[in-house]
């Protein structure tokens, strides 16, 4: 492979890394999911982020070449750097992904964007036509679950599946960015979304879950 090919194909992978953090970052984030943004988010990196990262790539890949990166010495220079920084990146995400998190930093909850908190404990206590036990408005009730669950330490599962007996789960709905959806079983197991993590400091303390539910119940529930 010619340098010059090998040097565009480097650049367009850090471009498309950037670009493609960015789209997620932003559908994540900021953009309710559903199966109609689904489909597009995979069509803006079809005809947005793969032409954007080639074409800044090609740029950057002519600007490199006109500066002498070309020569031989440079060029391994420039290989050997940009593999240590690849290895270093992936290091520090795979550390970062692995290692323990308060509970209440991975819970996507945005105060000033706050639409409502759906609590649940036992299914047989939800109404037919409603989604949770109670639904409350109010931040100051989020705002004290979550420093209820600020006091636990969980570790990244690398699972698909849980199982056993569930001992209550919520949702934080927002309004502009998507929701957050925690499930938990076995007073230790809990899923976030997608992710499954276990506490590693004790079992949740379902006391104060039964307390704190049983008083929201009575403000909120139908």
């Amino acid at each position: 492979m010619k340098k010059d090919t090998l040097l565009f194909w480097m650049f367009f992978v850090v471009m498309f890394s950037i670009c493609i953090s960015i789209h997620g970052l932003i559908f994540n984030s900021l953009i309710p999911f559903n199966s109609f943004t689904s489909l597009l988010a995979i069509l803006l990196i079809i005809v947005a982020v793969i032409p954007s990262s080639a074409i800044l790539a090609e740029k950057i890949n002519n600007y490199a070449l006109r500066k002498g990166l070309r020569q031989g010495k440079n060029f391994k220079i420039f290989i050997i750097g940009t593999l240590a920084i690849g290895v270093l990146i992936i290091s520090i995400n795979t550390f970062n992904h692995f290692r323990e998190h308060n509970l209440d930093d991975l819970i996507g909850y945005t105060s000033l964007d706050f639409d409502y908190l759906g609590f649940t404990t036992d299914w047989n206590s939800v109404p037919e036509d409603q989604r949770f036990e109670w639904v409350g408005y109010q931040k100051e009730t989020v705002d004290e679950l979550m420093n209820f669950l600020s006091q636990y330490r969980v570790k990244f599962q690398n699972t698909d599946n849980m199982s056993g007996r569930t001992s209550f789960e919520f949702v934080i709905n927002h309004k502009i960015t998507n929701p957050s959806m925690v499930h938990v079983l076995n007073e230790k197991d809990i899923r976030i979304n997608h992710d499954i993590y276990e506490v590693v400091n004790g079992s949740i303390d379902m006391e104060w879950i039964r307390a704190f539910n049983q008083a929201n119940k009575e403000k909120y529930g139908f």
